[in-house]
């Protein structure tokens, strides 16, 4: 399992309520975008913790891959299982813990522990398992969704399977 914050402010309720993120693709002449390469190697599973205005609000699950899609730009959207906090989690409150944990270079934090100016970040399994125990530990609730997450998604595609092969079979009957 892999970890990222995604900084989703003014998105969050829209992609919340549709349960997927998404961002563009569009990127500088010779560059890939940095969001929608961070985006692309998400795998299902994986760990999504969203960030509203400095909290994190809400703890999600990678259902699938991603896929592109074109809203007003070209781009790509990947289906997330949204688990919102009871207790939303101040980043300014753990930074002292959290900046040895970032990565240097592409990290979502500067050195000084701003934010950088980004969408989607990949972080350290350390990280992403510290920031999970604070979630469990604030919110006092074990991630079922997390610890849970191969069964469900082995479920999920075992359900779209037997609804695919009983069509099928209606089809059939016809």
């Amino acid at each position: 399992m892999a970890y990222f914050l995604v900084f989703q402010n003014e998105f969050y309720e829209e992609e919340s309520k549709g349960g997927y993120l998404w961002t563009t693709n569009a990127a500088k002449e010779g560059q890939e975008h940095f969001s929608g390469s961070n985006l692309k190697k998400i795998q299902p599973g994986d760990c999504i913790f969203s960030v509203v205005d400095g909290y994190i609000v809400s703890m999600n699950l990678a259902r699938e891959f991603y896929k592109e899609e074109v809203r007003e730009k070209e781009g790509c959207i990947l289906p997330a299982k949204y688990q919102e906090l009871k207790k939303p989690i101040s980043l300014s409150e753990y930074m002292d813990q959290l900046l040895p944990l970032s990565q240097k270079k592409d990290g979502p934090f500067t050195e000084d522990g701003k934010v950088r100016p980004d969408y989607l970040f990949p972080i350290s399994n350390t990280m992403g398992k510290f920031i999970r125990s604070i979630v469990e530990h604030q919110n006092a609730i074990e991630t079922p969704i997390l610890r849970n997450a191969k069964n469900t998604l082995i479920e999920e595609k075992e359900e779209r399977l037997l609804a695919k092969m009983k069509a099928r079979l209606r089809k059939k009957g016809k």
